[in-house]
């Protein structure tokens, strides 16, 4: 299932990206950061990380089966 998310639906959640398939799975985040500091980038291809992120990203935006 591939699932685009807007800017609006986000809210306070950063950007981000996750892939969680039958085999692979890779996450993505990245958040800007204050004035004069750097961007902040997360990667990961953990797939139980992965699966936690993906489970919490269904939570937040009320997604079926998220309960």
């Amino acid at each position: 299932m591939v699932r685009w998310v807007s800017g609006r639906e986000l809210g306070e959640l950063p950007l981000f990206l996750i892939y969680f398939g039958e085999g692979s799975a890779y996450a993505l985040i990245c958040e800007d950061a204050p004035e004069g500091d750097r961007t902040r980038l997360f990667q990961t291809c953990d797939r139980n990380l992965v699966e936690h992120l993906a489970l919490q990203v269904q939570h937040e935006l009320h997604e079926p089966g998220s309960d």
